[in-house]
């Protein structure tokens, strides 16, 4: 059981049955770490944690980055990295990732064997590297056109619907933030329609434009 906080009252007690519920403030579900706050600060903190212990193994075993071809790394990097600092990023990739880029700067600073001191632009342009947030926007995109194509029984449709209706109302929630995504990037039609032409045609143009903006 979730609460905002502060000391824990005597009477603040609840149970199903006779068993007594654990109040926490944090909770690990399917992988992804849940904040009371409702804040995805610890999600993203954990997964970026979980990624560069990946990359120190790694590094213990390949020995210096800076010794493969950058081509090599990045394979690596896309396999065994990636996936971790994009996990469930479809609900919570929206927040600002500070830690996982980081993460990722280090990996490109790894790869060309310079310092921590690098300027990260730099490391970036050197190795026409894109943010970690990109493949976070690409997996929302992709999430929101598989639940359009969802049947309108099932019960993810039906949550979608009902969060649609709160967006054009202009109350927060994920699809609202899929809707200023969407239109940010110049994709209102998108959004209006509820629906794109040929997918595999509008998540490359959505993916070039996202470059092409950083």
């Amino acid at each position: 059981m979730f609460r905002n906080g502060g000391r824990l009252k005597h009477q603040e007690k609840f149970r199903i049955g006779n068993e007594d519920m654990t109040i926490v403030s944090s909770y690990k579900y399917l992988g992804v770490q849940l904040s009371s706050s409702g804040s995805w600060s610890l999600t993203q903190k954990t997964l970026a944690q979980q990624a560069w212990k990946v990359i120190q193994i790694l590094q213990s075993r390949l020995g210096k980055f800076s010794s493969l071809p950058h081509n090599v790394c990045f394979k690596i990097f896309y396999i065994k990295v990636l996936p971790i600092l994009t996990y469930g990023s479809e609900v919570w990739g929206f927040h600002t990732s500070p830690d996982i880029e980081r993460v990722h700067n280090k990996f490109c600073k790894l790869t060309l064997g310079m310092s921590r001191n690098t300027p990260n632009c730099f490391v970036k342009s050197v190795l026409a590297r894109n943010s970690v947030k990109m493949s976070h926007y690409l997996k929302i995109v992709k999430f929101w056109l598989r639940l359009l194509f969802q049947e309108v029984n099932v019960v993810l449709r039906k949550a979608y619907s009902f969060q649609y209706k709160k967006a054009e109302n202009g109350r927060a929630c994920w699809a609202l933030k899929v809707k200023s995504l969407l239109f940010s990037y110049g994709f209102a039609e998108a959004w209006i329609q509820q629906g794109v032409g040929q997918i595999d045609l509008f998540l490359y143009e959505f993916r070039q434009r996202c470059i092409d903006i950083e």
